[in-house]
């Protein structure tokens, strides 16, 4: 089982060519689509970047009732539609002149795309009983604030890991006596040409053109056997990188948050009852921000532990059920407030997350969610979550749901500054 596992987080782990770094190793944030239907393991997402494309599968019980299939896909069109001379330093909003960093840069940078699709077969909080949920959302990063001394640590960071994928680069190593060897032929042949064409004696001509037809039969063949070398030089270099821990310690350096970030997103959802088209109605939207408070940021030193303080505001348009019997909705505002506290140790985090929804309109209706979440890092890119507690709504709205998420991509970025 351990084997099968790393050889599926091998589509996906790190890997460096050409003193570049692919930002494949980054958590995926829970998607815009879960959380617009409050069945995410957390409503507060604690800013971080965004995958090429990431999976969520969940599996939730409530109450103790059945297990509806959960699914989600987060997609950064960044990373597909980047310009060539795109830096980690810009992905990363790091400052190359070790000066403070206050900046909405990463509108696009960070932008990501998501959908999700969900089925309850029962009551659940805000979902209701035989009814398939198709939502679609969108996240990016509004602000990022980080200290001048930690955009000096991560410039530090970014040379170790420039630095390292040099030395590790075994290209030049394996091609270098072919190369040496192509270059003496075509020097000959230089010297075999000239040769031919002073020659008046045939059989010396003819003994010419015989070597220099040879010596161009080799060059064909180094040509061939370095373009192989070149073809296969990826795996043999992430063979290398994924092995080296010094390596990967600098990458884990690169997660530390910044000390101040601001995330926001628009999610939309429609619902179908009895999962047939022609019962679609509209559920429910929301536009929200985040707002992260991070420890590590105000220290220049590895993001191993961390402690931060996220704040929610959410505007709701909801299409609330009021009338159970003939079924019949009425769309409604609503404000969510919240704030959630995360402490991280290293590849463990456990946090607290507590909200309040207040309908304008309605009374009697306003509730809160309270739920625990742990999480833990199980290799690069893949990331087990729980979660229990209360959620919204009054009906069997114990929440307890655990899931696996994991992101993978393999677009890179320069580590040189230009």
């Amino acid at each position: 089982m351990k084997k099968t596992l790393l050889t599926f987080i091998a589509l996906f782990s790190l890997f460096l060519l050409e003193a570049q770094v692919k930002i494949d190793d980054l958590k995926t944030p829970d998607s815009p689509g879960f959380q617009i239907l409050d069945i995410s393991p957390t409503s507060i997402e604690k800013p971080i970047n965004p995958q090429a494309l990431g999976l969520t599968l969940l599996s939730q019980t409530n109450n103790g009732t059945g297990l509806p299939s959960n699914f989600a896909m987060e997609v950064s069109p960044y990373w597909y539609f980047k310009d060539s001379k795109a830096s980690i330093h810009k992905y990363l909003n790091i400052r190359t002149d070790n000066k403070p960093t206050a900046t909405m840069s990463g509108i696009l940078q960070k932008l990501s795309i998501s959908m999700a699709s969900v089925y309850s077969d029962t009551i659940s909080g805000s979902l209701q009983a035989k009814t398939n949920y198709l939502s679609f959302g969108i996240r990016t990063n509004l602000f990022t604030y980080r200290l001048s001394k930690q955009n000096k640590y991560l410039m530090g960071t970014l040379e170790k890991i420039s630095n390292k994928v040099v030395l590790l680069k075994p290209k030049e190593i394996i091609t270098d006596d072919k190369e040496s060897e192509k270059k003496r032929l075509e020097s000959e042949n230089e010297i075999l040409k000239d040769q031919i064409s002073i020659s008046t004696n045939d059989v010396i001509k003819k003994s010419l053109n015989e070597t220099l037809e040879k010596n161009n039969e080799r060059i064909q063949e180094l040509n061939e056997e370095i373009v192989a070398i070149e073809m296969d030089a990826p795996d043999t270099y992430y063979n290398v990188l994924k092995e080296d821990k010094e390596l990967k310690s600098y990458l884990k350096e690169l997660d530390a948050p910044p000390l101040i970030q601001i995330d926001g997103a628009f999610a939309y959802s429609e619902a179908f009852l009895n999962n047939t088209f022609d019962n679609k109605r509209f559920n429910r939207s929301g536009v929200w921000a985040n707002v992260a408070i991070n420890s590590a940021g105000m220290t220049a030193q590895k993001a191993n532990y961390n402690f931060s303080a996220v704040g929610l505001v959410k505007f709701i348009n909801d299409n609330v059920l009021t009338d159970t019997v003939n079924n019949l909705f009425e769309h409604q505002n609503a404000l969510d407030i919240g704030i959630k506290v995360d402490f991280q140790i290293k590849d463990f985090s456990m946090a607290y997350e507590h909200i309040h929804r207040n309908f304008s309109e309605s009374t009697g209706v306003d509730s809160d969610r309270n739920v625990f979440i742990i999480q833990y890092e199980i290799t690069d890119g893949l990331y087990f979550t729980g979660s229990y507690g209360k959620n919204f709504g009054e009906v069997n709205n114990l929440f307890t749901l655990f899931g696996i998420n994991y992101g993978f991509g393999d677009s890179p970025l320069t580590v040189k500054q230009e």
